[in-house]
Protein backbone atom coordinates (compact mmCIF):
# COMPACT_ATOMS: atom_id res chain seq x y z
CA UNK A 1 0.00 0.00 0.00
CA UNK A 2 1.42 3.25 -1.01
CA UNK A 3 0.76 7.10 0.34
CA UNK A 4 2.05 9.95 -1.67
CA UNK A 5 2.23 13.30 0.10
CA UNK A 6 3.96 17.06 -0.37
CA UNK A 7 5.59 18.29 2.66
CA UNK A 8 7.77 21.15 3.67
CA UNK A 9 10.40 20.84 6.52
CA UNK A 10 11.93 23.74 7.99
CA UNK A 11 14.65 23.51 10.47
CA UNK A 12 17.08 26.38 13.13
CA UNK A 13 19.83 24.35 13.92
CA UNK A 14 22.44 26.34 16.64
CA UNK A 15 25.06 25.15 17.78
CA UNK A 16 27.13 27.22 21.51
CA UNK A 17 30.70 26.72 21.61
CA UNK A 18 31.69 26.63 25.24
CA UNK A 19 35.22 25.69 24.29
CA UNK A 20 37.76 25.15 21.87
CA UNK A 21 36.28 21.66 21.53
CA UNK A 22 33.11 21.37 23.42
CA UNK A 23 29.71 22.86 22.65
CA UNK A 24 25.85 22.68 23.20
CA UNK A 25 23.60 21.60 20.51
CA UNK A 26 19.59 22.78 19.93
CA UNK A 27 17.32 22.49 16.91
CA UNK A 28 14.00 23.11 16.33
CA UNK A 29 12.32 20.92 13.34
CA UNK A 30 8.87 21.94 11.78
CA UNK A 31 7.15 19.36 9.30
CA UNK A 32 4.07 20.80 7.41
CA UNK A 33 1.35 19.49 4.36
CA UNK A 34 2.41 22.92 2.01
CA UNK A 35 -0.59 23.14 0.47
CA UNK A 36 -2.92 22.77 3.66
CA UNK A 37 -0.46 24.40 6.05
CA UNK A 38 -1.17 21.79 8.20
CA UNK A 39 1.78 21.16 10.82
CA UNK A 40 1.82 17.14 11.37
CA UNK A 41 5.20 17.07 12.91
CA UNK A 42 7.48 19.09 15.45
CA UNK A 43 10.74 17.81 16.73
CA UNK A 44 13.47 19.50 19.32
CA UNK A 45 16.69 18.25 19.51
CA UNK A 46 19.44 18.91 22.42
CA UNK A 47 23.07 17.54 22.59
CA UNK A 48 26.59 18.37 23.85
CA UNK A 49 29.15 18.01 21.12
CA UNK A 50 32.30 17.40 20.96
CA UNK A 51 35.49 17.89 18.50
CA UNK A 52 38.55 16.54 18.78
CA UNK A 53 39.92 17.88 15.86
CA UNK A 54 38.41 19.71 12.07
CA UNK A 55 37.68 16.36 10.74
CA UNK A 56 36.19 14.84 13.57
CA UNK A 57 32.68 15.64 15.38
CA UNK A 58 30.49 13.84 18.65
CA UNK A 59 27.45 14.93 19.75
CA UNK A 60 24.98 12.83 22.54
CA UNK A 61 21.88 14.22 23.92
CA UNK A 62 17.81 13.82 24.00
CA UNK A 63 15.02 14.58 21.42
CA UNK A 64 11.53 15.26 21.85
CA UNK A 65 8.99 14.56 18.64
CA UNK A 66 5.44 15.21 18.17
CA UNK A 67 3.18 12.79 15.46
CA UNK A 68 0.34 13.97 14.33
CA UNK A 69 -1.86 12.42 12.14
CA UNK A 70 -1.85 13.42 8.02
CA UNK A 71 -2.20 11.57 4.86
CA UNK A 72 -4.15 8.12 4.35
CA UNK A 73 -2.28 6.54 6.50
CA UNK A 74 -1.36 7.87 10.01
CA UNK A 75 1.39 6.63 12.23
CA UNK A 76 -0.72 4.99 14.66
CA UNK A 77 -4.15 3.35 13.57
CA UNK A 78 -6.00 5.15 15.62
CA UNK A 79 -5.15 8.51 13.78
CA UNK A 80 -4.26 10.01 17.23
CA UNK A 81 -1.00 12.91 18.16
CA UNK A 82 1.53 10.69 19.52
CA UNK A 83 5.04 11.82 21.26
CA UNK A 84 8.34 10.05 20.70
CA UNK A 85 11.32 10.81 23.58
CA UNK A 86 14.67 9.90 21.85
CA UNK A 87 18.18 9.50 23.28
CA UNK A 88 21.04 9.09 20.69
CA UNK A 89 24.37 9.17 20.33
CA UNK A 90 26.17 10.79 16.89
CA UNK A 91 29.78 10.29 15.20
CA UNK A 92 30.63 12.25 12.15
CA UNK A 93 33.56 12.38 9.61
CA UNK A 94 34.60 14.77 7.43
CA UNK A 95 36.92 15.36 4.67
CA UNK A 96 37.97 17.11 0.89
CA UNK A 97 38.12 15.32 -1.98
CA UNK A 98 39.00 18.19 -4.13
CA UNK A 99 36.99 20.68 -4.24
CA UNK A 100 34.29 18.58 -2.48
CA UNK A 101 33.39 18.98 1.33
CA UNK A 102 32.57 15.18 2.13
CA UNK A 103 30.48 14.52 5.56
CA UNK A 104 29.83 10.81 6.72
CA UNK A 105 27.62 10.58 9.99
CA UNK A 106 26.50 7.95 11.97
CA UNK A 107 23.96 8.27 14.89
CA UNK A 108 22.25 5.33 17.10
CA UNK A 109 19.10 5.90 18.60
CA UNK A 110 16.99 4.75 21.86
CA UNK A 111 13.16 5.63 21.23
CA UNK A 112 10.20 5.64 23.34
CA UNK A 113 7.25 5.55 21.24
CA UNK A 114 3.90 6.33 22.52
CA UNK A 115 1.17 4.08 21.95
CA UNK A 116 -2.53 4.01 23.06
CA UNK A 117 -2.06 2.95 27.12
CA UNK A 118 1.92 2.81 27.19
CA UNK A 119 5.28 3.22 25.34
CA UNK A 120 7.27 0.79 23.03
CA UNK A 121 10.62 0.77 23.34
CA UNK A 122 12.77 0.58 19.63
CA UNK A 123 16.51 0.68 18.54
CA UNK A 124 17.32 2.70 15.72
CA UNK A 125 20.87 3.96 13.44
CA UNK A 126 21.39 5.57 10.62
CA UNK A 127 23.59 6.76 8.05
CA UNK A 128 24.31 9.70 6.19
CA UNK A 129 26.58 10.86 3.35
CA UNK A 130 26.53 14.62 2.55
CA UNK A 131 28.46 16.09 -0.21
CA UNK A 132 28.58 20.24 -0.34
CA UNK A 133 30.44 21.78 -3.40
CA UNK A 134 31.09 25.63 -3.45
CA UNK A 135 30.01 27.10 -6.49
CA UNK A 136 32.48 30.24 -6.37
CA UNK A 137 35.32 30.49 -3.81
CA UNK A 138 38.62 31.58 -3.76
CA UNK A 139 41.14 30.57 -0.87
CA UNK A 140 39.90 32.34 2.96
CA UNK A 141 36.58 32.98 1.33
CA UNK A 142 33.96 33.04 4.53
CA UNK A 143 30.93 33.87 2.18
CA UNK A 144 30.00 31.95 -0.84
CA UNK A 145 27.22 30.05 -2.79
CA UNK A 146 27.15 26.03 -2.55
CA UNK A 147 25.41 22.76 -3.95
CA UNK A 148 24.78 19.86 -1.78
CA UNK A 149 23.21 16.07 -2.15
CA UNK A 150 22.79 13.69 0.50
CA UNK A 151 21.43 10.31 1.82
CA UNK A 152 20.62 9.14 4.96
CA UNK A 153 18.98 5.70 5.70
CA UNK A 154 17.24 4.65 8.56
CA UNK A 155 16.92 0.93 10.06
CA UNK A 156 15.36 -0.69 13.04
CA UNK A 157 17.33 -3.05 15.20
CA UNK A 158 17.01 -5.13 18.23
CA UNK A 159 14.16 -7.44 19.69
CA UNK A 160 11.35 -5.14 19.88
CA UNK A 161 11.00 -4.04 16.21
CA UNK A 162 7.24 -4.86 15.10
CA UNK A 163 7.16 -5.44 11.42
CA UNK A 164 9.82 -4.71 9.33
CA UNK A 165 13.75 -3.16 9.71
CA UNK A 166 13.82 -0.85 6.90
CA UNK A 167 12.14 2.33 8.28
CA UNK A 168 13.08 5.16 6.02
CA UNK A 169 15.47 6.92 3.46
CA UNK A 170 15.75 10.63 3.02
CA UNK A 171 17.50 12.25 -0.35
CA UNK A 172 17.83 15.70 -0.78
CA UNK A 173 19.40 18.21 -3.05
CA UNK A 174 19.57 21.65 -1.88
CA UNK A 175 21.19 25.11 -2.86
CA UNK A 176 22.89 27.32 -0.06
CA UNK A 177 24.81 30.32 1.29
CA UNK A 178 27.60 30.71 3.47
CA UNK A 179 26.86 34.28 5.06
CA UNK A 180 29.75 33.92 7.40
CA UNK A 181 31.87 30.62 9.36
CA UNK A 182 28.91 31.16 11.50
CA UNK A 183 25.69 31.25 9.99
CA UNK A 184 24.64 29.33 6.64
CA UNK A 185 21.26 29.06 4.91
CA UNK A 186 20.17 25.99 2.40
CA UNK A 187 17.27 25.15 0.75
CA UNK A 188 15.79 22.47 -1.65
CA UNK A 189 13.65 19.28 -2.52
CA UNK A 190 13.43 16.45 -0.37
CA UNK A 191 12.14 13.31 -0.86
CA UNK A 192 11.49 10.57 2.22
CA UNK A 193 10.54 6.99 1.40
CA UNK A 194 9.16 5.23 4.43
CA UNK A 195 7.76 1.76 5.75
CA UNK A 196 5.53 2.19 8.52
CA UNK A 197 6.03 -0.25 11.81
CA UNK A 198 2.42 -1.25 11.39
CA UNK A 199 0.55 -2.89 8.65
CA UNK A 200 -3.25 -2.26 7.35
CA UNK A 201 -5.12 -5.48 6.16
CA UNK A 202 -2.21 -7.59 6.64
CA UNK A 203 -0.30 -5.03 3.58
CA UNK A 204 3.05 -3.01 4.47
CA UNK A 205 2.25 0.97 4.23
CA UNK A 206 5.33 2.91 1.94
CA UNK A 207 5.02 6.68 2.54
CA UNK A 208 6.24 8.92 -0.62
CA UNK A 209 7.13 11.63 0.85
CA UNK A 210 8.10 15.16 -1.44
CA UNK A 211 8.67 18.54 -1.19
CA UNK A 212 10.73 21.94 0.18
CA UNK A 213 13.21 21.90 2.59
CA UNK A 214 14.64 24.88 4.06
CA UNK A 215 17.57 24.93 6.97
CA UNK A 216 18.98 27.68 8.61
CA UNK A 217 22.57 26.99 10.44
CA UNK A 218 23.82 29.66 13.46
CA UNK A 219 27.10 29.47 15.53
CA UNK A 220 27.88 31.31 18.42
CA UNK A 221 30.92 31.09 20.44
CA UNK A 222 30.77 31.47 24.03
CA UNK A 223 33.77 31.28 25.11
CA UNK A 224 37.19 33.98 24.23
CA UNK A 225 39.77 32.64 22.42
CA UNK A 226 42.95 32.71 24.09
CA UNK A 227 45.72 35.36 22.59
CA UNK A 228 48.76 33.67 20.92
CA UNK A 229 51.82 34.33 22.74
Amino acid sequence: MHDHNSIGWYQLNTTTNIGKRWGLHLDYNQRYAPFTGSLFQRLVRTGVNFKPNIKWHFRAGYAWVENRPYGDFPFNSEGLFTNEHRTYQMAAFRHQLSRLDIRHRVMTEQRWLERTNSYQYANRVRYQIKAQVPITWKSGQASYPYLQVYDEIMVAFGKNVPTNRYDQNRVGVLAGYHFSKNCQLEAGVIHIHQQLQRKQNNQSIFLHNTGLQANLYVQVNGYKKAKGK
